[in-house]
């Protein structure tokens, strides 16, 4: 996919970074309306790189490209107050049209990457730039005042900074909903659940006296059943009619016992002091 002129204006920024370059868009030749303007400048902030101007052009569509081609010298505008003067397109947009680019404007095109430039022509340095006008600078000001130094020192425009914002606003109500009828669902899933307890328990988790359930009362009877339920499996039924079974046989016995424990009865009582012989 071809990189549209924005994408090309970031990599324009990236290949002039702070703390080296400060690059500004859309800076016209003057004040008004009918001025020209380029697309980007960079300023080179350090003395000993020569505090080096560059302009750029930025064209992504032949069309625009054809156009700026026929007249170029409309780009002078800004171009005269520039050291350096670059045409900047996406990898493969230039085809024959190469030699009608003017022979002292440099050329720049996007490379495999989603940040970087790559140099195919170096601009013939402008040996006079004319001098800097007053109302240049302002415009040069009024495109400083639209950008936001950053922690890095590198330099964002605050329209992209505020685009950036409003898009995690919408973000943000977008999730809204969704998390409202998440919590919606969760909330009625742990109404049924607390409802089965209360039928299979007795205890309602919900009433009056909720403060005074012994939970860890009920999850210890719940862990001791559990537990005896994966030791015996399915066994379980047998275990139980067994002690059913066992139950019987105390209960047999205890009654057998019982004319044993009547005649011991008897017979404490008649050894007992005072009496009848």
């Amino acid at each position: 996919m071809s990189p549209s002129a924005p994408n090309l204006c970031q990599r324009i920024a990236a290949a002039h970074g702070a703390p080296e370059w400060v690059t500004l868009f859309e800076v016209r030749d003057g004040a008004g309306w009918d001025r020209r303007t380029a697309d980007a400048i960079a300023m080179n902030l350090w003395k000993s790189r020569g505090l080096t101007l560059r302009g750029f052009e930025v064209k992504v569509s032949r069309s625009d490209l054809k156009r700026e081609l026929v007249d170029p010298a409309k780009a002078e505008g800004v171009a005269k107050f520039c050291d350096e003067w670059y045409l900047v397109v996406p990898k493969g947009l230039l085809k024959d049209e190469v030699q009608d680019v003017p022979s002292g404007w440099g050329i720049m095109e996007a490379d495999e990457t989603k940040e970087g430039l790559r140099t195919v022509r170096s601009a013939t340095r402008n040996p006079e730039p004319t001098p800097l006008t007053r109302g240049f600078l302002a415009q040069v000001l009024k495109g400083a005042a639209r950008m936001v130094s950053r922690e890095n020192h590198d330099w964002v425009r605050r329209e992209d900074i505020e685009k950036e914002i409003e898009a995690a606003v919408e973000r943000g109500r977008a999730c809204v909903p969704h998390e409202a009828q998440l919590m919606k669902s969760r909330c009625q899933q742990l109404e049924q659940l607390v409802a089965e307890f209360r039928r299979l328990t007795g205890i309602d988790l919900t009433g009056e006296y909720r403060y005074s359930v012994d939970v860890k009362s009920i999850a210890k009877a719940y862990r001791f059943g559990n537990g005896l339920i994966g030791e015996y499996g399915n066994r379980l039924p047998l275990v139980i009619q067994q002690l059913e079974g066992l139950e019987n046989i105390v209960k047999l016995t205890l009654k057998e016992m019982e004319p044993l424990k009547a005649e011991i009865e008897r017979s404490e009582s008649d050894a007992a002091p005072g009496a009848e012989a």
